[in-house]
Formats: structure tokens, C-alpha cells, sequence
């Protein structure tokens, strides 16, 4: 029998089917019924979990849950080995290579990309 990396027991198949419908359970429930952690689910979705809170009900967040998403922010539009595609700095360097060639119309839509970088600049203190 297969083992997940809880260490329970069970077919690869199964641990997936569990997750599918832990995952549908999160997509459905109430937020102020995510705050809870998933249970037996795998390491990794507890993790997942907290995200999609962080991302989409912000006020299920505890103070320390607070921090917890700023420093992950913080990480993943700064520094690349924290999983970031593309960090502000990067991006920011593709807008200025990209403003000298883009037309009128591609000119304002990148100037205001460059204001949303600004806002994450000045929400996460970078």
C-alpha cells in the first residue's frame, strides 16, 4: 500500500480524490469557516489553505496570520528563490525596455501597471 507524506496509508489515486473534494469543501464553505485547518489532508494543503483565505477573506485573518501573508508578499515580489515568476524588480525593468517602443494606447496601460507596482510597493513596505 501506498503511503502519503503524512505517512497514512492508502493508493495515490485516493489521496487525490480526497483533496479534490477538500478542495471543493474550501472552494463552497463559509470564510469565517476557513480559519480551521483541513484535517488529515496532506502537508501541503493546509499551506494552500491559508493562501486562498490570505487572497480572497482577509478579515479571517488573526494578527499573526497577518504577518504571516505580508512576509510571504514581501518574499514573492522580491526574491526569485521564493517562487517569484517575475519580481517587481524584473517587471519593472520589462516596463522601462517596453515604454520606448509601445504606442500611445500600450504606453498607458503600462503606466498604469507601474502605479499597481508602486501600490504593492508602498502596501508591503518594499
Amino acid at each position: 500500500m501506498f503511503r502519503n507524506i503524512n505517512g497514512g496509508g492508502g493508493t495515490p489515486q485516493a489521496h487525490r480524490d480526497r483533496d479534490r473534494r477538500l478542495c471543493e469543501r474550501v472552494r463552497n464553505a463559509d470564510p469565517l469557516q476557513l480559519s480551521g485547518t483541513p484535517g488529515r489532508s496532506r502537508i501541503i494543503l493546509p499551506e494552500l489553505l491559508f493562501r486562498y483565505r490570505a487572497r480572497n477573506f482577509p478579515a479571517t485573518l488573526n494578527a499573526d496570520e497577518q504577518q504571516r501573508w505580508r512576509d510571504f508578499c514581501r518574499q514573492r515580489l522580491t526574491r526569485p528563490e521564493h517562487g517569484a515568476p517575475n519580481t517587481l524588480a524584473s517587471f519593472e525593468a520589462a516596463l522601462n525596455d517596453a515604454l520606448p517602443v509601445a504606442t500611445e494606447r500600450q504606453r498607458k496601460g503600462l503606466e498604469e501597471w507601474r502605479e499597481y507596482a508602486r501600490q504593492l510597493r508602498q502596501r508591503y513596505a518594499l
